[in-house]
């Protein structure tokens, strides 16, 4: 029984993605969490998000806000 060689290359995730041609999720924030971004109400962040002033997109009965249109950097918003 022979083996033949096999090469492993190691890459991070986001250079795999980059490869493979797919498009990176932006960093999302909830309601709440963008309220106190923007140091508003829950209910102020509905507002604007229901009169288009604020763009968010309808995950299941709650929003999704992409991080960067409530000032919120990558490294802030995906910190644990």
């Amino acid at each position: 029984m022979s083996f033949k060689p096999i090469g492993l290359e190691v890459v991070p995730t986001v250079m795999w993605d980059r490869r493979a041609g797919l498009t990176p999720v932006p960093s999302l924030v909830t309601v709440t969490e963008a309220a106190q971004r923007l140091g508003v109400s829950r209910q102020a962040v509905l507002e604007r998000i229901n009169s288009g002033s604020l763009p968010a997109v309808r995950i299941g009965t709650g929003w999704a806000i992409a991080a960067s249109a409530v000032g919120i950097g990558v490294d802030a918003a995906t910190a644990f």
